[in-house]
């Protein structure tokens, strides 16, 4: 028996386990190096006969990873339920929302579809792109900045969407809106203030 630094003997048996564990991972690792240059070799030759229109389409060096979890999420999103899950969750932001503003008392929009959803601090309506632009900017940043101080994190730009994933649940979405109601008033009492 060999001794490790411990002092305690590691059984001869062990360290043969360990070296087999050992063999295969670098054999493993060794077959992935391998993929990986096979995988950008053919990409470069595949590239240099695309056209430029094409090129703009083709991405070079794809790592099984990426490929594996791409195809694990689409045959999520197959699932009808896995929508009907988004667009309730959805629905119950934009509803939640529009309930905060108009409980503060702040002009305010909700916009969005199915997962998706934008708060704007302004009059209605939000139809186009030009609307977007009539946000109130300096209430919609303090509110995001506010919203990221409690853990919830959304872009504080002011043209910018917020999005709800398959992985959230109707407990995520009450968080949020509790986290937004807070955020809200330290945004509007801010203002108040400057």
């Amino acid at each position: 028996m060999r001794q490790r630094n411990s002092g305690r003997p590691l059984p001869i048996a062990a360290e043969a386990s360990l070296l087999n564990s050992l063999k295969a991972l670098a054999g493993t690792a060794v077959l992935q190096a391998i993929s990986q240059i096979l995988v950008f070799a053919s990409g470069i030759l595949i590239v240099r006969n695309l056209s430029v229109a094409q090129y703009a389409y083709y991405t070079v060096a794809m790592s099984a990873v990426g490929v594996a979890a791409a195809l694990a999420t689409i045959a999520i999103l197959e699932d009808p339920a896995v929508h009907a899950h988004l667009f309730a969750l959805g629905e119950r932001m934009r509803r939640g929302l529009d309930e905060i503003a108009a409980r503060a008392g702040v002009p305010a929009v909700v916009g969005g579809f199915g997962s998706l959803f934008v708060l704007c601090f302004m009059d209605g309506p939000l139809d186009s792109y030009d609307d977007v632009l009539r946000n109130d900017d300096e209430l919609f940043g303090r509110y995001r900045r506010e919203l990221i101080k409690r853990g919830v994190f959304e872009m504080p730009e002011s043209l910018g969407r917020s999005h709800i994933s398959a992985a959230h649940t109707a407990d995520d979405i009450d968080r949020s809106l509790e986290a937004a109601e807070a955020s809200l008033r330290a945004a509007v009492d801010a203002l108040a203030r400057a």
